[in-house]
């Protein structure tokens, strides 16, 4: 990996994610990072979105992410650093917020508002159930390019996203119901609950392996026909940034 250029040399591994997502200080209230585009270029939103809530994590150590709310507005590149400022809005014995927003070059490309708390015992506890659906063993295995991670289909995906479909996540909003563990089998559920005026609204839930929900979480995207078959008009990388 090599963050002073920005970009990560060999193949992507969880590894080298969970490395890439640990930004470190640089300054006052600030943080550097860098990125990694796969074979597109383009840096996913949910990338910057992790990278924030670790900053904040490091500017408040005392409290733990509850929600975060991540807008983007510029496209990334996965050659040049990034930065992210940190302005912490609150900090009280139970809650926090802070907003971070994250930079290449001289562009602001995004800005994350996240909420921080401590964790307190329940006063009630209640939460949805989990889909009726198959064991891992039973699900479609798929091809990833990340050493160290598996994945399996129990639906259907996204696959005419950049094909026929111009796509790009605009908006992520996830909450943290538990704490995360990688300790098993993750089951991502999905609900489009709406596809018009050029854009798509998805909500789903995370559970365990058990049926626990640990996360919700609600993605904007755009969506645009491609005037043009990419297959036979290639967009040039630079068009996309």
């Amino acid at each position: 990996m090599s963050p002073e250029k920005g970009g990560v040399d060999g193949p992507t591994s969880v590894v080298g994610m969970v490395e890439l997502f640990d930004v470190t200080p640089d300054g006052a209230h600030r943080y550097a990072g860098y990125s990694d585009g796969g074979h597109r270029r383009v840096v996913d939103g949910s990338q910057l979105l992790a990278q924030s809530i670790v900053a904040a994590s490091k500017e408040l150590p005392d409290h733990g992410v509850r929600s975060a709310q991540a807008v983007f507005t510029r496209a990334v590149d996965d050659v040049r650093p990034l930065w992210f400022e940190v302005d912490v809005t609150h900090c009280g014995r139970t809650f926090a917020g802070a907003i971070v927003t994250v930079g290449q070059g001289d562009r602001r490309c995004a800005v994350v508002s996240l909420l921080l708390d401590v964790v307190h015992p329940d006063v009630i506890r209640h939460a949805a159930p989990p889909p009726t659906v198959g064991p891992p063993a039973d699900a479609i295995e798929v091809t990833m390019p990340m050493d160290g991670r598996e994945l399996r289909l129990v639906g259907i995906g996204t696959g005419q996203a950049h094909k026929t479909v111009s796509s790009a996540v605009m908006a992520i909003g996830v909450t943290f119901h538990e704490p995360v563990a990688w300790d098993g089998w993750l089951l991502y559920h999905h609900e489009s609950t709406q596809v018009g005026a050029g854009m798509s609204y998805v909500r789903g839930q995370v559970f365990t392996e058990r049926g626990d929900l640990i996360a919700s979480f609600v993605q904007e995207a755009m969506l645009r026909a491609f005037e043009q078959d990419p297959a036979t008009h290639p967009i040039p990388t630079a068009a996309r940034l």
